[in-house]
């Protein structure tokens, strides 16, 4: 374009109506020629550099697009890298912790190989002891379901913080069997009670509820047996009903008293304690341990203790109660029967097909005896002909006093023809 312009300006010069030098068209063509030149070389220098410059700018562009596209590579492979090194762990990650939140427990399995693997693989054994913890703490839900108390959290694999809040757990877990197990004790033990107190109001005598406790017992401690033992003072004064073990020597009994205690035994421990009647001799009551020994024998004396006064008022009232109905129909002074003690003979008596022979006696001079030594004189002669009946007749005979000095004999009429010469010697003579 420059070049073009510069030459029709210099054609401009050759005007036909300018005026004409007569030097200048002999020196135009020169001119021409010459300014021609010039403007070739400088066209063609302008267009070298144009060109060098269009080059340059080429390469610098291609440069700068592969500066730009190496740039855009590098951010996408940096972009995968982050994907799969950090976004796709992170993402396991997030759906794991989301997944334990809502309370499933389970492993990651993306293998990472760069500082989140070490996360992963945390969280991973994180799980796992999440997991094992959860199986033990299920088997322990089952087992005290069942009131066994007999599973714990396994601290074979836990460390820190989570073996000691497992260790906690299951010292909870056996403190709790503790107490299970002497509810559970205290409970028998109070069904013991319950069935004792229950056969002292129901039981048809003392003898009945001596050998209901005796059976209930043992029930207390698995393996263990009771006894009553004869006290080294001598045997009761009650017949029992039960059989008595052989008397426990004072060695293995020296401070026994009417309070239960933990005692040695021949055979081994156990708890014994006295049965006190009031009078006579009393018993001991025992409850011998087997090849169990109770760690806390102190609820097991209170037992034995109970059960010891329990037997003792059930045979002091059946000992009151016979000693009512002896007074009321035997004689006070000599203990033969009186008028009540006979009615009761007749009505036990029922259908007997056997003849009874009737003898009446009466002592004579009593009034002169009575008058002269006094009363206790005449009530020593009574008692005299009280036993002198007593040893006349045997013991198929049934004796009364029916007043006073009124005495009457019955025996059956078959082998009585001696029998008023037994009562009277030379009563037929």
């Amino acid at each position: 374009a420059w070049r073009t312009v510069t030459l029709a300006r210099t054609a401009m010069l050759d005007d036909p109506s300018a005026p004409v030098d007569p030097a200048w068209p002999l020196a135009a063509e020169t001119r021409r020629s010459l300014i021609a030149e010039l403007v070739n070389a400088e066209t063609n220098r302008l267009v070298i550099a144009t060109d060098s410059l269009a080059t340059i700018g080429s390469q610098r562009l291609a440069v700068l697009i592969g500066g730009i596209g190496a740039v855009l590579l590098v951010c996408a492979l940096a972009a995968a890298a982050i994907r799969r090194s950090i976004v796709q762990p992170l993402r396991v990650l997030t759906t794991a912790a989301t997944r334990l939140s809502r309370g499933e427990l389970a492993p990651i399995d993306d293998p990472a190989s760069d500082e989140i693997a070490k996360v992963a693989h945390a969280f991973s054994s994180l799980a796992d002891t999440m997991q094992a913890i959860w199986t033990d703490v299920n088997d322990i839900g089952d087992s005290v379901r069942h009131t066994e108390y007999d599973k714990r959290i396994s601290t074979d694999r836990l460390e820190g913080d989570w073996r000691r809040l497992a260790e906690t757990v299951n010292q909870t877990l056996a403190t709790g069997a503790e107490h299970n197990r002497y509810v559970e004790a205290e409970l028998v033990r109070r069904d013991i009670l319950t069935e004792i107190s229950g056969e002292a109001v129901l039981a048809q005598s003392a003898s009945a509820l001596t050998a209901s406790v005796l059976r209930h017992l043992p029930a207390a401690v698995p393996g263990s047996s009771a006894h009553l033992h004869l006290h080294p003072s001598g045997p009761p004064v009650f017949d029992l009903g039960v059989a008595l073990e052989p008397s426990i020597s004072a060695l293995e009994l020296p401070t026994l008293s009417s309070q239960a205690q933990v005692v040695q035994l021949s055979g081994g421990r156990g708890v014994a304690s006295l049965v006190d009647f009031g009078t006579g001799p009393p018993v001991l009551l025992v409850l011998a341990f087997g090849d169990r020994e109770p760690d806390n024998a102190g609820p097991l004396v209170d037992l034995v203790e109970t059960a010891a006064r329990v037997l003792a008022q059930a045979h002091r009232r059946q000992a009151a109660e016979w000693s009512a109905a002896h007074h009321f129909e035997h004689d006070a002074l000599t203990g033969l029967r009186n008028a009540a003690g006979l009615d009761r003979w007749f009505d036990e008596l029922g259908a007997d097909d056997r003849e009874w022979m009737v003898v009446g006696a009466q002592p004579l001079g009593l009034d002169v005896l009575d008058s002269t030594y006094g009363r206790d004189a005449r009530n020593a002669l009574l008692t005299i002909v009280a036993r002198r009946l007593r040893r006349a007749v045997g013991d198929g005979a049934v004796i009364g006093r029916l007043g006073d000095p009124e005495f009457v004999v019955l025996t059956p009429t078959e082998g009585s023809d001696s029998l008023l010469d037994r009562i009277v010697p030379g009563y037929y003579h």
